[in-house]
């Protein structure tokens, strides 16, 4: 089978519908595909395709952006963004002039080929800050440029890689400030919960933020779809995770569909997500990563409280395996 692979996304129809969506300019795309749209995303540091939403698709507007390429570094976590260091993380130094961060919380669960989001508080501090994020039992750290978001946390964004053999348990993560001379902070640590899913030729994870129920379809070639009802496809492909069933949280908000490797066919393979109910009452923000032979690709995006339910369902991307 040829590992090649092509991604279409929903840019151009949000241009059609007079709708507003956002280009992520992020590392290339995995080799092999093109992007539709106003541009194609082609080679290294090319510009990426996003998929877009609207309001009456249950999005918000559009706020969607995609970015993929392979991972560059060979620890199993990653920072985006992030510089990859290896050795021994930085050790605290006493130079160090800044403030400490007051609080560090995540998102949710992390199983590999996803990824969750750390949020920093460091007061009176600047609308950017370099800190140095390190997971235990990892050889390296990565130092990172984090913007704060609408409540005054410094966002960063850690992901798994989808080939991991992730068991269920936790890791440590450690997180210092930098300052502008360069110098390290007091670590301030926290405890991930990880949630093993399977892995192979082509994975789809989702990962979103607030306690509620979304749900992750992927259609295979030939039509048969994967998703809560329909767990697994004759093809091999099995939802290996589904979190937050009808308002029953358990906190994972996470989503996997996985085909061994050997098993998943080749043709177009089309990817939606459904915030099949809302549990929380505000919107919630959303990654999907899609993994096809060791190269990732990942589509971002919201859904507002007030669009859950079978109209919210919405293609993020396709792709085809060839």
């Amino acid at each position: 089978m040829n590992t090649s692979f092509r991604f279409r996304s929903m840019l151009a129809c949000c241009q059609a519908l007079g709708i507003a969506c956002l280009v992520g300019c992020g590392d290339a795309p995995p080799n092999g595909t093109t992007g539709s749209g106003s541009e194609a995303a082609e080679g290294a540091g090319a510009d990426s395709d996003g998929a877009g939403g609207s309001d009456g698709a249950g999005g918000s507007g559009g706020e969607t952006d995609a970015a993929g390429g392979a991972r560059a570094s060979s620890a199993p976590a990653a920072v985006k963004d992030g510089e990859f260091q290896e050795g021994e993380r930085p050790s605290t130094s006493g130079e160090y002039d800044g403030e400490q961060i007051s609080k560090l919380t995540s998102s949710g669960s992390l199983t590999n080929g996803g990824s969750v989001k750390l949020q920093a508080t460091v007061p009176d501090s600047g609308d950017t800050m370099d800190f140095v994020v390190a997971v235990e039992g990892d050889d390296g750290s990565f130092q990172v440029t984090a913007t704060k978001n609408d409540n005054g946390n410094f966002v960063i964004e850690l992901s798994l890689d989808a080939g991991a053999q992730a068991e269920n348990g936790e890791i440590t993560v450690a997180v210092a400030p930098v300052d502008a001379d360069g110098d390290v902070g007091e670590y301030k640590t926290i405890e991930i919960p990880i949630v093993g899913s399977g892995t192979g030729d082509v994975k789809v994870t989702l990962s979103f933020e607030e306690d509620t129920d979304l749900d992750l379809h992927v259609t295979e070639p030939g039509g048969g779809e994967i998703f809560w009802e329909h767990p697994s496809s004759e093809s091999g492909g099995s939802l290996d995770v589904d979190s937050n069933r009808s308002c029953m949280i358990d906190g994972v908000n996470v989503e996997s569909v996985f085909w061994p490797e050997g098993a998943a066919p080749e043709g177009e393979y089309v990817v939606e997500v459904e915030h099949y109910q809302d549990c929380v009452g505000v919107s919630v923000d959303y990654a999907v990563t899609v993994t096809v032979r060791g190269e990732w690709k990942t589509f971002k995006g919201t859904f507002e409280a007030e669009h859950a339910g079978e109209e919210s369902r919405r293609e993020v991307t396709s792709f085809t395996l060839e």
